[in-house]
Formats: C-alpha cells, sequence, structure tokens
C-alpha cells in the first residue's frame, strides 16, 4: 500500500510540471515593448516642404506622417493599446485609420493610440506560442493637424 502511494504522489507531481511547463515559458518571454518614432515629416496639405518661402501661418492645416516601429520584437497580445504624445505646438484633430493586419490607430487628446492585433500563432497544441510565427511591426501613419498660435513667427 506504501508503495503505491508513492507512485502515486509521483505520478500527480509529473502531471502537475507537464501542465504548467508550457506557461512558465510563455510568462518568462513576454516582454513589454513600446512604439517609436524613427522618422516625421510634416508638410503642409499639398505635400509641399515648409522653407523659408513656403511659411506656415496660423491655423494652417498640416500633414504629419511619421515613420514608426516596435522597440523591440515582441509577442503583441489581441487589442494591445500603445499611446505616444504629440507634440503640443500642433492641434490634432479626432481621426483613425487602419494598419492593415496589424491593427488600427487613432488620434485623439493629442495621443497617438495604436490598437494591435494579435501578432503570433499558437502551437498546434494551443498552449504555448509560435516564436517564429512572430511579426514585427512597423509601418507608417499619415495623419492632419493644425498649427497653433504658439511658437509660429510671422512677418511684420
Amino acid at each position: 500500500m506504501n508503495r503505491l502511494k508513492k507512485i502515486w504522489s509521483l505520478t500527480a507531481i509529473c502531471g502537475m510540471m507537464i501542465g504548467i511547463f508550457p506557461m512558465s515559458i510563455f510568462a518568462e518571454t513576454i516582454e513589454t515593448a513600446s512604439v517609436v518614432i524613427n522618422q516625421a515629416t510634416i508638410t503642409d496639405i499639398e505635400d509641399q516642404e515648409i522653407t523659408e518661402n513656403n511659411r506656415l501661418k496660423e491655423k494652417d492645416p498640416v500633414k504629419v506622417k511619421l515613420n514608426w516601429s516596435l522597440d523591440k520584437e515582441t509577442l503583441i497580445e489581441e487589442n494591445t493599446m500603445m499611446s505616444i504624445a504629440l507634440p503640443a505646438n500642433l492641434n490634432y484633430p479626432a481621426q483613425s485609420g487602419e494598419l492593415g493586419e496589424m491593427g488600427s490607430y487613432q488620434v485623439s487628446n493629442q495621443q497617438l493610440i495604436f490598437t494591435f492585433n494579435k501578432n503570433y500563432q499558437e502551437m498546434t497544441d494551443g498552449r504555448a506560442p509560435d516564436f517564429a510565427s512572430a511579426k514585427f511591426y512597423e509601418g507608417v501613419v499619415e495623419f492632419t493637424a493644425e498649427t497653433t498660435a504658439e511658437g509660429v513667427e510671422t512677418e511684420n
């Protein structure tokens, strides 16, 4: 009887370890990431570069084009949201757009908010991520803004 208890206990411990193992791998590999802006371009509404000859006035509409990426490769869960504070010297009307299979973005309250789709597939057993399937998210977003009264040089 004592031998049967030992075998039963050993089997139960092995079963628990097998059940926990994939989850501990997953828990150790999720790292938080953030969005970084690699390049920013601001043009007038006709996509003309802003120069000495093509100056902006107060309340002029402009186009903002941001080349962005995640700061590192990581697993992204469905509906993960990341945001970036936008410069205060422009006013941004509420607007939104799609990022293709990556998700969507919206501009609201001086923030650029990304909502990402899951960037990986599950292993065939459905218990752990397939790391080889993870996609690195990067792209370009374009939206409109308006110059503010502060900081805009005017000619006398």
